[in-house]
């Protein structure tokens, strides 16, 4: 260990020391303290021998500073293996083998002083970072690590990201492959069931072609009719009979609703005018079960089945009510046009004939040659009409007789005049108008006969046999929405008319509507009612 009397210049140091007014560590200046004060500032740890001597001037600024970087080393930097066992071992060398005291001048002096004197200080105050190298090295790894660390951070976050743009990506793919195929699927579809709607199409065109190639025109097939019914009426007339009649077979079973009636007839007649035909042919039935010759009733009750488009029955009805009354007008003209409807014209002409006849109007004129004969029955007929319309051009019933006649011979346009004569004299007679419209239809005028159907329509909206007739009238016009429509409205009014729903069925398959078709075959018309304006009778 050096001694205080082996260098001159910590002497001067300490004398300057002594002489300058700065103040000591307890706030005085050091020229103000006793002797021996600056020995007394030791550390108390320190030895005693050690305590009173004095460092080297040089030594001093070199001790702090390195204690200055070992605390600041410690503090901050991470310590190698064993690094701290080892800088303990040091301190112990050092104070074992040097017994140095603790810097005695205060942390202000040591700053003064490196002013002072800075070429005294060591080199590697003036360049710290060369002092330790193997820390300097480990900041430099721990800064790459962790640089390295954040970029691989970086990366997984990108790669995440990659991912689920990736699997949005698939996602929406897959949508847009599955909503393609839905797409193409309903195409197909759609090609599918336009295909076969155009090979049914043409399948019932063929058919119909085919039909109509091989049918036999109105005009033979009426000229075949009246050639059986003239050998027919030939056969009547050499045997005397009219050959066999059917007994009317009553509709309804006798209730006790229609039996507590006063007056079933009256009751009967007051629903057929409401267009109440159903009830109308209990009430009727119920009369004719207490009298069975009440001729109005039968007529009634033939009224109700002609409109009901029974025409079979309604003929076995009126001609009881002829055989019951033979000068009844209004049965005799009824029962012709019932005839005329079956196409049994032979009788059509014998009913005319004998309406003609029993009229008093007529009584005076005299009826031609061959009228009525086995020739030419009905241009006798319509020439007997002729006279009768001569002799009394205001009746609307012969102008509606000889239209009658007129639609037999197939003359419709001169029909079309007689029956137009009829409905100017009597418009509120809604059978007028029917046969008007059925007269044009014939005559292939669908849209006049349209008209004089919505009139009868108008005057008796439960009229069945017209509500056909308008149907017939809009197929023909190729109207199959509004066809459909009427014959499920005479369905609905005459459930007996069950040749309705053929007709309808071929309607529906020119709507082509295939899945309307299993409730026509089956008959069911609640099935349409959520298809069809049309009103079912309660």
């Amino acid at each position: 260990m050096a001694s205080c009397s082996s260098s001159g210049t910590a002497l001067d140091l300490v004398r300057s020391t002594l002489s300058s007014p700065s103040p000591a560590p307890g706030g005085l200046p050091l020229a103000s303290l006793p002797p021996g004060a600056l020995l007394a500032a030791a550390p108390a740890g320190m030895p005693s021998g050690a305590s009173r001597q004095l460092l080297p001037q040089a030594a001093l600024p070199q001790q702090m500073q390195a204690m200055q970087v070992r605390e600041m080393d410690a503090r901050f930097l991470p310590q190698p293996p064993g690094g701290q066992q080892q800088q303990q071992q040091q301190q112990q060398q050092q104070q074992q083998g040097g017994g140095m005291a603790q810097p005695l001048q205060a942390p202000g002096r040591v700053a003064q002083h490196q002013q002072q004197h800075p070429q005294q200080q060591h080199p590697q105050q003036q360049h710290p970072q060369q002092q330790h190298p193997q820390h300097l090295a480990q900041r430099q790894h721990a800064a790459q690590q962790q640089q390295a660390l954040a970029q691989q951070m970086q990366m997984q976050q990108q790669m995440r990201a990659m991912g689920a743009m990736h699997s949005a990506n698939a996602q929406r793919f897959e949508a847009h492959r599955l909503d393609q195929a839905r797409w193409e699927a309903a195409q197909a579809g759609k090609r599918a069931a336009a295909q076969q709607r155009l090979e049914t199409r043409e399948a019932m065109e063929s058919f119909v072609d085919d039909v109509a190639a091989d049918a036999v025109t109105m005009g033979e097939l009426a000229e075949a009719w009246r050639e059986a019914e003239r050998e027919r009426g030939k056969e009547i007339a050499a045997f005397g009979v009219e050959g066999p009649r059917h007994e009317y077979q009553f509709r309804t079973e006798s209730t006790a609703e229609t039996r507590e009636l006063p007056d079933p007839f009256a009751a009967g007649v007051q629903r057929f005018e409401a267009g109440e035909l159903k009830k109308a042919v209990a009430c009727f039935e119920e009369a004719l079960r207490a009298s069975p010759s009440l001729t109005a009733a039968w007529r009634y009750l033939g009224k109700c089945h002609c409109e009901l488009d029974a025409d079979d029955e309604a003929i076995v009805c009126l001609e009881t009510a002829v055989q019951h009354d033979p000068y009844c007008l209004d049965s005799l003209l009824q029962l012709g046009v019932s005839y005329v409807n079956e196409m049994d014209a032979l009788r059509a002409g014998r009913s005319l004939k004998a309406w003609f006849q029993n009229n008093p109007k007529f009584a005076h004129l005299s009826v031609g040659a061959g009228v009525g004969g086995e020739e030419g029955d009905i241009d006798g007929v319509i020439g007997m009409m002729k006279q009768a319309a001569l002799a009394d051009p205001g009746d609307a019933g012969v102008m509606e007789a000889l239209g009658v006649c007129y639609n037999v011979s197939k003359q419709f346009d001169l029909a079309v005049d007689c029956l137009r004569s009829a409905a100017s004299l009597n418009p509120d007679n809604y059978t007028i108008w029917n046969k008007l419209g059925a007269t044009l239809a014939n005559g292939k005028r669908p849209g006049e006969a349209l008209e004089c159907y919505e009139k009868a329509l108008a005057i008796k909206p439960r009229y069945a046999r017209c509500w056909l007739n308008l149907a017939i009238a809009h197929s023909n016009s190729k109207n199959y929405e509004e066809s459909s429509r009427a014959y499920l409205q005479t369905l609905a009014l005459a459930p007996s008319a069950t040749q309705c729903w053929s007709y309808l069925r071929l309607s529906l398959t020119c709507l082509e509507r295939w899945d309307l078709l299993p409730h026509a075959t089956s008959m069911d018309i609640s099935q349409f009612a959520g298809e069809f304006d049309f009103v079912i009778p309660s």
